[in-house]
């Protein structure tokens, strides 16, 4: 009969810990309670790193090639912004393509929030959730900066510079963020 030997710095337990986070991660029964734990990134790390991160550069730089492909007017990334290619102006057939992929690439950074913060509370509890709200709410405004566009098809808006600030205060949160977590 062979002993088991555990290791004497503690990794055991904390690969028990992670098993068990694992098991709750798999077990969301409910359609919402999947989606709370998708959210609150209740996932094993493997499902981040293999399916997550594709997804991520799939929907982002994936819509906007194909956008940029479908633009009717030639896009020279040295001289116009991303805006441009989420513009009805600008590119009226196809700029619903880039929007989703922004949009759809903002949902699926929020669970790296959740995910960071429960690997550095115990190194910095404050830090850890300064930077998984600062992540988070940049991720949303991610998403809104994709799913706004200032510029209607005759030029004006009520506000026209909505579009820019939700692009900026998303940049601002997810920069934060990563800041906040390194600290």
């Amino acid at each position: 009969m062979k002993r088991r030997i555990e290791p004497a710095d503690g990794a055991g337990v904390i690969d028990d810990r992670l098993k068990a986070e694992a098991a709750r991660a798999a077990r969301g029964v409910s359609v919402f309670g999947g989606l709370l734990n998708f959210f609150s990134g209740n996932l094993t790390r493997t499902t981040l790193l293999f399916v997550l991160i594709p997804l991520i550069f799939l929907s982002y730089f994936g819509s906007l090639a194909s956008a940029i492909f479908l633009s009717p007017i030639a896009y020279d990334w040295r001289y116009s912004v991303i805006s441009h290619l989420i513009s009805p102006r600008n590119n009226p057939k196809f700029h619903a393509v880039a929007s989703l992929g922004i949009a759809i690439t903002g949902l699926l950074i929020i669970p790296f929030a959740g995910y960071i913060n429960r690997r550095l509370r115990v190194a910095s509890s404050l830090g850890a959730n300064i930077g998984t709200v600062a992540f988070a709410s940049g991720a949303i405004w991610l998403i809104l900066a994709g799913l706004i566009v200032s510029q209607s098809h005759d030029g004006t808006s009520s506000l026209p510079r909505l579009h820019e600030m939700c692009a900026r205060t998303a940049a601002f949160g997810i920069g934060t963020g990563l800041v906040a977590f390194c600290l």
